[in-house]
This record gives C-alpha cells, structure tokens and sequence, in this order.
C-alpha cells in the first residue's frame, strides 16, 4: 500500500503549507480574540483572500487590511496590493471547537400558525412533517390581538 504522501500532488502540499505558514503570521499580528476567527484562503495573483468565521471578524480584519500587507511584505516579501476578506465557516473553525453553536433565529407565532398551516395543506407527509417541526420551534401565537 503506497503512503498517502505519494498520492497526494506535491505542489498541493507546498501551497498548503504556504497557507499554514501566512496563517500563523496573520495570527501573529492580530488581536488575539480575532486571530481565532480567521485563515488564509489564499493568494491570486497580487490579492490575499482571507476567510473569517463571521461577518463582525471579516469587518474587523477589513479595518486591519494596509497593516496586514505590510506585515506580509517585511515577513514574506509578498508584494501584494489588496487583500479580499470573506465569511466561510470552516467545519474547524474556534466556535466549531469550543462546540459554541450559532443561535438559531426565533420563529414568530404568526410564522409558526402559517407553516401549521402549510402543512396541513400539503399531501407530502414528510415535508408536513417537517414543517410542523419547525412551527413547534415558533413562539405560541398572540391570541389576544384585536
């Protein structure tokens, strides 16, 4: 049985290894709650793509982006002149870690009665199913209204 090294293209591994070493720098000089949150994606070209677990840390990253090509060229010697910031959650990621999940956005009760409805209106019994399950999750609706 051959090593899984010898199966796996050479230049992969040393972009990846690039990437891990522009990572730990990156790491290095951002704050230490935003380091956790974020990677190197990747380089095209004269742009460094950098991923984020979350909107609110790719926008403080953003604010960091003409020290952070700064810090990549007296390091790295990379002349790069841009650097695109994204949001990815990556399966690994801190909060994936920490086993912190993201809150689950709250069902109104009017949305709850409509999807109840839906249901009961559909002749797929799985998908009625599975939308009575959601409307479970719904606030219970507002019966006091006039």
């Amino acid at each position: 049985m051959q090593r899984i090294r010898h199966l796996i293209d050479p230049r992969l591994v040393k972009q990846a290894g690039l990437h891990q070493a522009l990572t730990d720098s990156l790491r290095h000089l951002l704050p230490p709650a935003l380091a956790e949150h974020c990677w190197v994606a990747g380089i095209d070209e004269e742009q460094l793509r950098i991923a984020a677990d979350a909107g609110a840390w790719a926008t403080q990253v953003r604010f960091l982006q003409r020290e952070i090509l700064k810090h990549l060229a007296a390091h790295h010697g990379l002349k790069l002149r841009r650097v695109r910031v994204s949001v990815a959650a990556l399966h690994g990621s801190a909060a994936a870690s920490r086993g912190t999940a993201l809150p689950r956005p709250k069902l109104s009760g009017r949305a709850g009665s409509t999807l109840r409805q839906a249901a009961r209106g559909i002749e797929d019994r799985e998908l009625a199913e599975a939308l009575e399950r959601l409307a479970a999750r719904a606030a219970k609706p507002d019966t006091h209204r006039s």
